[in-house]
């Protein structure tokens, strides 16, 4: 369950995040499960937080620090994301279907992939897996 101080925090943009974050380096982070869809995290340092099962729909993560955090089962369906930093991170059983009944009853099953950090950093992710066609559609951003 996430830290709902944290999550005021974090909300309240990326400068007031990093500052607060550098003044408490050593308080753990858990934003676990929080929902943050359509947040500007571009930038945020979310370095060795618990981010298990955070819905990050749509979020904004460019140049954002990820190094050792638990990114475990996030919805990470609609993300930007470039030059993450992603150095001992957590990535597994990562939701990257559009959230249930968006885009019709095929898509609302949820399945799960495995990222690689090179994979992550360079791409952008359009759509993604079609209960039929058991795809991944990507468009390389480099």
């Amino acid at each position: 369950m996430a830290d709902a101080e944290q999550v005021v925090l974090l909300r309240q943009g990326v400068n007031v995040w990093n500052a607060w974050r550098k003044e408490n380096d050593s308080t753990p982070v858990n934003l676990g499960d929080a929902d943050l869809t359509r947040a500007d995290l571009a930038g945020a340092d979310l370095s060795r937080a618990d981010l298990a099962g955070v819905r990050l729909t749509s979020v904004q993560l460019d140049e954002t620090n990820l190094a050792n955090a638990n990114l475990t089962g996030c919805h990470i369906y609609g993300i930007s994301a470039w030059n993450l930093k992603l150095e001992g991170a957590t990535q597994t059983n990562l939701v990257i279907t559009p959230p249930r009944g968006k885009y019709g009853s095929s898509l609302g099953q949820m399945y799960y992939c495995g990222w690689s950090a090179q994979l992550v950093m360079r791409v952008r992710i359009l759509t993604c897996f079609s209960a039929e066609q058991h795809h991944l559609q990507l468009r390389n951003q480099e």
